[in-house]
Formats: structure tokens, sequence, C-alpha cells
């Protein structure tokens, strides 16, 4: 039986109960999202096989030319005798349920890795709700922040990886307490454009020469990059890549022309919105490529896809690691937006050295800033570095 916030549609004598209630943060609808906290989530069910086609997809994906995972030949006199995948590659699920209406914004990841992945390796992801707590901030005066758990596993029933996303719950511009950005797009001139690509070739792969932890030094510096500036082809190009390029079932139910996103969007209207041109009831993920659907949602303007940003992360450490390190934890959260024009300089410093259980571990800092100084994307690492003695 419906309630009076709800009305019901039927597709081949199946009834489809319909949200009409006006999206927000309340206590209902955390309340609503709590009722899942533990469940196995739908949409995080997923099983890949890592394949040399899918390692170069995810490379190019972050924009990597480590030959570890593209050169065959190369990766072969390698300690791992062979490919293996970048470990970001799997575990990016986004699990947030409840508050329809209410805008996700991805805010970030933290992996911890336990194995490498090489082709052949059947991956299976599963994951679950872990809760939320409120949160106000200076652009969106009260939003929630929801996590949610995934652990990869292969065919050996082998822990690969497991990972916390999160993902912040911001009411839309027109809401009460919705989020206000300014708007902001940034004109480059020739000579501006020049030294962003030098810094962009700076960039460099450690590879085959072994960074020994002896040899690293608390407070030494990475080798600043640059991305950028962000352009609308590198988000449409990059947008709908999940897991390795299988989208995931919650991404299925809202695009691909068929009868069941037609469902969808009338059992949650507050997720959508109505094109003001064509009249056609859209999904706000437009927002990554269109100007009126990020004003709505309340971003500077057509922002970036974060799980890319936060891939940066992973380029960035595994190019500077060398061939024998293994990445034992990664993490990245989106402090700020990254938007079309925008350039994001990618910074990192070793912050802290030990040993434990006979593993030679460094720590480091990693930090995305934009042209205004910002930090847009903290994060950190940590390593497994070869050792000449440990």
């Amino acid at each position: 039986m419906a309630d009076e916030n709800e009305i019901v549609v039927r597709y081949k004598d199946q009834a489809y109960q319909v949200e009409t209630q006006t999206p927000g943060i309340t206590e209902e609808s955390i309340a609503d999202a709590d009722r899942r906290i533990g469940m196995d989530w739908r949409s995080s069910r997923v099983t890949i096989e890592i394949t040399r086609d899918n390692i170069n997809d995810f490379c190019n994906y972050m924009g990597s030319s480590n030959p570890l995972f593209l050169d065959e030949e190369y990766a072969r006199k390698t300690r791992w005798g062979g490919f293996i995948a970048p470990p970001a590659m799997v575990g990016t699920a986004i699990i947030a349920p409840g508050m329809r209406g209410v805008q996700w914004i991805y805010a970030g990841t933290e992996w911890e890795f336990f194995q490498v992945m090489r082709p052949g390796d059947i991956i299976v992801m599963r994951g679950r709700y872990l809760g939320g707590v409120q949160k106000k901030g200076a652009a969106v005066s009260q939003w929630y922040m929801q996590k949610g758990e995934t652990i990869c596993t292969n065919q050996r029933g082998e822990l690969v990886a497991r990972a916390q996303v999160y993902c912040a719950r911001t009411p839309r511009r027109q809401a009460e307490g919705g989020m206000q950005y300014e708007a902001r797009n940034r004109a480059w001139s020739a000579d501006e454009l020049e030294s962003i690509e030098k810094a962009m070739l700076n960039e460099g792969v450690r590879g085959s020469e072994l960074r020994y932890w002896e040899d690293v030094v608390v407070g030494e510096e990475i080798r600043s990059v640059a991305y950028g500036p962000l352009r609308a082809v590198d988000i449409a190009l990059t947008g709908s890549f999940t897991d390795t390029g299988v989208y995931s079932a919650e991404g299925e139910a809202h695009a691909g022309g068929h009868v069941y996103q037609l469902i969808h969007r009338r059992r949650h209207p507050a997720d959508t919105y109505v094109d003001p041109v064509t009249g056609i009831q859209d999904h706000p993920h437009r927002g990554h490529w269109e100007s009126f659907m990020a004003q709505e949602v309340g971003m500077p303007g057509v922002y970036d896809v974060g799980p890319h940003r936060v891939s940066w992360l992973c380029r960035f450490i595994t190019d500077w690691m060398g061939d024998d390190a293994f990445l034992k934890k990664l993490s990245g959260w989106l402090r700020r937006p990254n938007v079309v024009s925008d350039v994001t300089y990618m910074k990192g410093t070793v912050e802290e050295k030990w040993v434990e259980n006979g593993e030679t571990l460094v720590r480091c800092q990693l930090l995305g800033i934009n042209q205004e100084e910002q930090v847009t994307m903290p994060g950190s690492a940590v390593v497994r570095l070869p050792s000449r003695s440990v």
C-alpha cells in the first residue's frame, strides 16, 4: 500500500512505488539510509577479469605511461615476472543510499592493498553501507557524509584490496541551504599554457631504477607535475569508466534508453531534472558536462568525475616508487571542485619512514593544488620499498 507521499506505476503486472516527497536532508531521510547499514549493496557487486586491455584502458584513464603496466617484455624482467595492474583499478563503488533528490558528490577513497593483480585474475567485489555523519561547510550550510566499504577478492578467495569510499550528499542550489559556489572559468594565455605544458612533461617514471628505503629522506619532496587545464572532453571520455570499464548497476538504472531506466525515473523523480530545452527528464550526473546542470547542483562550473581525479594520485605515487615497491595504502579526498579550465599541480613529501614486521615502509603526503593555490585533493600513501639490509 502506497502512503500519501507515493504513487504507483505498473509494468508487466508489477507495481512500482513512486516517490513524490520534496528533496532534502531530514531526520527521516537519514533514518531511511541508516536502515541499510551493513546490507550487501547491489551496485557494488561486480566481477571482472583482469586483462591486458582493461589494464591499458585504466592507464589511459589515469594518464600513466608506466611500462610495468603497459610493456609486456619490460614487465617480464621485473620482480613480478610480467604485467601487473594499477592497484586503484578496483574498489571505487559509491555506496550512498537514501536521500532521494539530494546530490551525490564523490568525496574520496581510502584503499588498503594486499596483493598485486595480474592478467587472468578474476576479481570479485562486494560492498556494504557503513553509515554516515552530518557535516557543515562554507559552500553548503549542512550536508551528510556517507561511507561504504568494498572488499575485493581474487579467484582463489584471497583478499586483494579493501576500500572505503566516501560520498557527500549536498542539497542542490535551489534547496534550502543548497550548495553555492561562485562561478569560475579561467582564461589562459599562450605563454601560461606553455608553462603548464612544461610542468606536465616534468613527470618521470622511476621504473627499474630501484628506490631503496635507506636512500629516502624524511622531508624530501616528490617531483611536482601538472595535470590540465581540465577540458570538457577529458570529462566526457572518462566519466563512464568505473571499475575497469564495467558500469555499476546503479549507473545502468539511469541510462540506456530502456524501459527500466524509465521505471527508475518514475520511481525516483526527485533524482531527475527536466532539461529546459528538450523538456526531457534527465539525471543530474549531466552536470559533469553541462553548465546548466552544474549550476543547479551548485558547482562553480562543469566539474570533473571524482574517481578520475583520485586516480591521478595512483599514477603519481606509482611513478615515484619504482618497480620493486608495493603500494600498501592510498587515500585521496576531494576538498574543492575541479572545473573546466582548472589546472591541478600534484605535489608530494616523504613524511615518515619506519620498519614494521620486517617491512621497510614510507608514508608520503600527497596534494593536488589548483592555479589559485587552493588544496583541492589532499591524500596520502604508504609504500613498501626494497631495502639493502633489512
